[in-house]
């Protein structure tokens, strides 16, 4: 199989698993999430009752069920491309390691009857899945497209400050992520009810309201890291980079309006878990912008040109 064709199936996995987390939002923000009250069947059968909530649980459920094998096919064809592109075997299963631990997460969480941990663990794992899965479509898209020879070395090809910058981007992203689901798992989205304070305070008395506040400041931060790695990626002359960097601009705006008209509008359930679909989009982007290589690898550079076939060592160009 080529490196396209693993490319496409690692980023069809991506947005599967992205699918996955819309529909765990979805279950969220409806106040689903005991629809079923057992795993991994609902109310002791495999066809749930003739309950709203009971369906939109289970559908999650099977989602995942679908998209399981699909990640355990990418990591199966990242192994047998392993000699050829090192690169991608360890994030692939690294993917499918941390599936087994989503699924037992996903029982524990219900078993829990939604406890806030369980919760906000079961969405960094999905992130994480996601993470892995991007890092592996980027890495053989840019080995078939020849913007590197060596997946290993993209590494050492990345400029150090692009590579800085990119790390920021992913762990702001990450803690902005972890902080907004503890947020909604305690309801503190009602907490700050105006902005940009919260209660007439800048730092307000009280966890729910502080861990809103925490996620306000850690998204400002956030923007800051995005400004330092979109800039420049946007004037490269490296049209994926370029591609990658509108992605993450562009969902870095959407999420931050999405967020802060929650607030204006008293946390209406659609923008609620809009704000989770762009914000796990927003991490895939902003993973994919730092897995990129970042230059020409020294064997392909090395290589003659027609123009200097033949040239003496150090003759003038």
């Amino acid at each position: 199989m080529s490196d396209r064709a693993l490319a496409r199936i690692a980023a069809a996995a991506a947005v599967a698993t992205w699918a996955i987390i819309v529909a765990g939002g979805v279950v969220r923000v409806t106040g689903s999430g005991m629809g079923c009250p057992d795993w991994p069947k609902c109310f002791g059968q495999w066809i749930p009752p003739a309950d709203v909530a009971a369906w939109i649980e289970f559908a999650h459920r099977v989602i995942v069920m679908w998209v399981s094998p699909l990640i355990g096919f990418t990591a199966g064809l990242a192994w047998f491309k392993r000699r050829t592109l090192p690169g991608v075997w360890p994030p692939a299963a690294a993917a499918f390691v941390l599936l087994t631990v989503q699924i037992g997460l996903g029982a524990v969480t219900v078993l829990t009857r939604n406890r806030a941990d369980t919760v906000t663990a079961h969405l960094v794992v999905a992130l994480a899945i996601i993470g892995a899965l991007t890092v592996v479509a980027v890495r053989a898209g840019s080995a078939a497209a020849g913007a590197a020879g060596s997946v290993g070395a993209h590494a050492d090809r990345t400029p150090l400050g692009s590579a800085w910058t990119g790390r920021i981007l992913v762990g702001l992203a990450l803690a902005a992520a972890f902080v907004g689901s503890l947020v909604q798992t305690s309801n503190g989205g009602f907490a700050c009810p105006d902005l940009p304070l919260c209660g007439g305070a800048w730092w307000p008395a009280g966890w729910p309201a502080q861990a809103h506040v925490l996620h306000r400041l850690l998204v400002v931060g956030l923007g800051i890291a995005v400004a330092a790695a979109v800039v420049p990626a946007r004037r490269s002359g490296d049209g994926r980079r370029r591609r990658w960097a509108g992605a993450v601009a562009l969902l870095y705006a959407l999420q931050f309006a999405v967020g802060a008209g929650q607030v204006v509008l008293g946390m209406p359930t659609v923008l609620r878990g809009l704000h989770l679909a762009l914000g796990a989009a927003f991490w895939a982007a902003a993973v994919g912008l730092a897995a990129l290589p970042g230059g020409a690898p020294a064997a392909r550079a090395a290589e003659p040109t027609p123009a200097t076939m033949g040239e003496p060592a150090g003759a003038p160009l």
